[in-house]
């Protein structure tokens, strides 16, 4: 999700963590994130403060196109390079945005993972079709929305 309520931040931000540490004690040691404004930037900002500590993780950004970020805002496009930057390695799942690339980066998320860590608050949107798809092939879910006590 893009847009994640301000009263649902600074608990989200310790759920994230708390399911990062997770899959890390499940076995986990590469971590993907879809590389969006909103909660995979929340993850991607998680991942750093966490790899400190760990560092035998890595994370990959899965990104739908090499121009995702033409339309952001400076400070979005600011985090986002320097997530760019910091990460192990960084997936494009196409050259330029296409109708398709956001979910083609989605599915990718999906069959990629074992745990999938998700935001999701509605059934409308590429979050709620990841999730769906991960559920799908098996993979074990964790939404942090239902975490937040709405």
């Amino acid at each position: 999700h893009r847009n994640i309520p301000k009263e649902h931040r600074k608990k989200l931000s310790e759920l994230i963590l708390r399911a990062i540490d997770y899959a890390y004690r499940e076995g986990c040691r590469k971590f993907y994130t879809g590389g969006a404004v909103g909660f995979d930037t929340e993850v991607a900002k998680a991942l750093i403060k966490f790899r400190i500590s760990h560092p035998d993780i890595s994370f990959v950004l899965v990104l739908p196109c090499k121009n995702q970020s033409d339309f952001w805002n400076d400070a979005e496009r600011d985090m986002y390079e320097f997530t760019l930057s910091v990460a192990d390695e960084a997936v494009y799942v196409s050259e330029e945005y296409t109708k398709t690339c956001m979910k083609e980066r989605n599915s990718y998320l999906a069959e990629c993972c074992d745990i999938l860590i998700a935001y999701v608050s509605h059934d409308r949107s590429g979050a709620s079709q990841t999730k769906r798809l991960a559920e799908s092939l098996g993979r074990r879910v964790y939404n942090l929305y239902n975490g937040l006590g709405e």
